[in-house]
């Protein structure tokens, strides 16, 4: 089975809304932006961000669009802009 392509899945974003397409290719370049050799992959329904190692991820859902960490517990977010705890998250 082929694995879908990113420009794939942005194709598919794009019926959820034009919100969620643009937030989701707001975060596709300020990811490239940071880090200039990251590679993207489509898995578990968004893409996913690596260099060397998977680091997060974009998911659009019909109502919102969210990121995810893999190490996200570990992120000191002194602005309180993440939300959740995920695994290894203190409380």
């Amino acid at each position: 089975m082929a694995t879908k392509s990113v420009q794939a899945l942005l194709d598919d974003i794009r019926l959820l809304g034009g919100e969620q397409l643009s937030l989701s290719e707001s975060v596709r370049k300020l990811v490239k932006r940071t880090i200039p050799s990251v590679t993207e992959e489509v898995k578990y329904g968004g893409i996913l961000f690596a260099s060397g190692v998977q680091f997060c991820g974009v998911f659009a859902y019909r109502q919102h669009v969210s990121m995810g960490f893999g190490s996200g517990a570990k992120i000191s977010d002194t602005l309180g802009h993440l939300e959740g705890g995920g695994k290894g998250h203190p409380d």
